[in-house]
């Protein structure tokens, strides 16, 4: 079985979180990469970068900001 996903780095810059993108129709997005284990990589039509002037991380289960750095063993604040 094929499976569609986003390119992670689109997820993490985008507003919206995970969450919001559970229903979008990935397969039909243009593939970027296709790995070994049948997975393809996606450019996802919905992605919604923040601002250039307001950069920030997002949460990739729950899309909650996330802070630029983190200790080792910190966990993220929304418990992720």
């Amino acid at each position: 079985m094929t499976q569609h996903q986003p390119k992670g780095s689109m997820c993490q810059t985008c507003c919206g979180g995970s969450r919001a993108c559970a229903t979008l129709p990935f397969a039909s997005m243009p593939v970027i990469k296709a790995y070994p284990d049948g997975v393809k990589a996606v450019k996802c039509s919905a992605h919604q970068p923040t601002t250039p002037r307001n950069p920030s991380r997002r949460c990739l289960s729950c899309g909650a900001k996330a802070p630029d750095q983190l200790t080792d063993g910190e966990g993220l604040p929304c418990g992720h």
